[in-house]
Protein backbone atom coordinates (compact mmCIF):
# COMPACT_ATOMS: atom_id res chain seq x y z
CA UNK A 1 0.00 0.00 0.00
CA UNK A 2 2.83 2.38 0.55
CA UNK A 3 4.04 2.00 -2.44
CA UNK A 4 1.29 2.55 -4.42
CA UNK A 5 0.89 5.87 -2.37
CA UNK A 6 4.16 7.26 -2.70
CA UNK A 7 4.21 5.97 -6.66
CA UNK A 8 0.90 8.08 -7.12
CA UNK A 9 2.68 11.02 -5.01
CA UNK A 10 5.35 10.92 -7.11
CA UNK A 11 3.20 10.54 -10.10
CA UNK A 12 1.23 13.81 -9.23
CA UNK A 13 4.65 15.68 -8.58
CA UNK A 14 5.70 14.82 -12.34
CA UNK A 15 2.53 15.89 -14.14
CA UNK A 16 3.04 19.63 -11.60
CA UNK A 17 6.13 20.05 -13.15
CA UNK A 18 5.31 18.81 -16.42
CA UNK A 19 2.90 22.15 -17.28
CA UNK A 20 5.79 24.06 -16.73
CA UNK A 21 7.44 21.95 -19.84
CA UNK A 22 7.78 23.87 -23.07
CA UNK A 23 5.32 22.90 -26.08
CA UNK A 24 6.50 22.39 -29.60
CA UNK A 25 4.77 25.80 -30.39
CA UNK A 26 6.86 27.81 -27.84
CA UNK A 27 10.10 25.53 -29.08
CA UNK A 28 9.37 27.33 -32.50
CA UNK A 29 9.27 30.46 -31.11
CA UNK A 30 12.33 30.27 -29.56
CA UNK A 31 13.94 28.53 -32.49
CA UNK A 32 12.90 32.03 -34.42
CA UNK A 33 15.42 33.99 -32.66
CA UNK A 34 18.05 36.20 -34.12
CA UNK A 35 20.51 36.26 -31.65
CA UNK A 36 21.35 34.29 -28.29
CA UNK A 37 20.57 37.62 -26.84
CA UNK A 38 17.13 36.94 -28.30
CA UNK A 39 16.65 33.91 -27.49
CA UNK A 40 17.59 34.52 -23.75
CA UNK A 41 15.21 37.46 -23.72
CA UNK A 42 12.54 35.40 -24.83
CA UNK A 43 13.57 32.60 -22.38
CA UNK A 44 12.95 35.13 -19.60
CA UNK A 45 9.36 34.77 -20.46
CA UNK A 46 8.64 31.32 -19.97
CA UNK A 47 8.33 30.61 -15.70
CA UNK A 48 10.05 27.72 -15.35
CA UNK A 49 13.56 29.39 -16.98
CA UNK A 50 12.84 33.29 -15.69
CA UNK A 51 14.53 32.76 -12.20
CA UNK A 52 18.00 30.89 -13.86
CA UNK A 53 17.93 33.25 -16.81
CA UNK A 54 17.34 36.79 -15.61
CA UNK A 55 19.73 37.10 -12.75
CA UNK A 56 22.46 37.14 -16.20
CA UNK A 57 24.82 39.87 -16.25
CA UNK A 58 25.27 39.01 -19.88
CA UNK A 59 23.42 36.73 -22.19
CA UNK A 60 25.60 34.83 -23.82
CA UNK A 61 25.54 30.94 -25.32
CA UNK A 62 27.66 29.32 -22.54
CA UNK A 63 25.56 30.82 -19.30
CA UNK A 64 22.32 29.96 -21.14
CA UNK A 65 23.35 26.12 -21.17
CA UNK A 66 24.81 26.33 -17.49
CA UNK A 67 21.65 27.60 -16.01
CA UNK A 68 19.51 25.55 -17.80
CA UNK A 69 21.55 22.32 -16.56
CA UNK A 70 21.20 23.56 -12.99
CA UNK A 71 17.60 23.67 -14.21
CA UNK A 72 17.37 20.59 -15.00
CA UNK A 73 19.69 19.25 -11.67
CA UNK A 74 17.37 21.11 -9.70
CA UNK A 75 14.17 19.47 -10.56
CA UNK A 76 16.16 16.34 -10.37
CA UNK A 77 16.36 17.25 -6.96
CA UNK A 78 13.15 18.17 -6.64
CA UNK A 79 11.66 14.95 -7.33
CA UNK A 80 14.61 12.78 -5.09
CA UNK A 81 13.92 14.69 -2.03
CA UNK A 82 10.01 14.04 -2.84
CA UNK A 83 10.47 10.46 -3.15
CA UNK A 84 10.82 8.22 -0.41
CA UNK A 85 10.95 4.99 -1.61
CA UNK A 86 13.77 2.93 -2.12
CA UNK A 87 13.33 1.73 -5.37
CA UNK A 88 11.93 5.04 -6.92
CA UNK A 89 14.88 6.78 -5.75
CA UNK A 90 17.46 4.15 -7.35
CA UNK A 91 14.94 4.25 -10.38
CA UNK A 92 16.14 8.00 -10.19
CA UNK A 93 19.36 7.81 -9.95
CA UNK A 94 19.66 5.08 -12.89
CA UNK A 95 17.68 7.85 -15.09
CA UNK A 96 19.83 10.80 -14.31
CA UNK A 97 22.69 9.04 -15.03
CA UNK A 98 22.79 10.52 -18.77
CA UNK A 99 22.43 13.73 -17.74
CA UNK A 100 25.42 13.39 -14.96
CA UNK A 101 27.08 12.12 -18.19
CA UNK A 102 26.52 14.93 -20.48
CA UNK A 103 27.65 17.45 -17.91
CA UNK A 104 30.49 15.71 -17.46
CA UNK A 105 31.56 15.79 -21.20
CA UNK A 106 30.22 19.41 -21.44
CA UNK A 107 32.71 20.11 -18.35
CA UNK A 108 35.69 18.20 -20.47
CA UNK A 109 35.07 19.99 -23.54
CA UNK A 110 35.60 23.14 -22.08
Amino acid sequence: MNLVVNYTAVNTKIKSMYSNLLSKRDYEFLCNSLSVLELGNRLKKYESYKSYISSLEKVKRTPIEQRIIVAIHNDYKRLYNFSLNFKTRKFLDAYFLKYEIHIIKTLICM
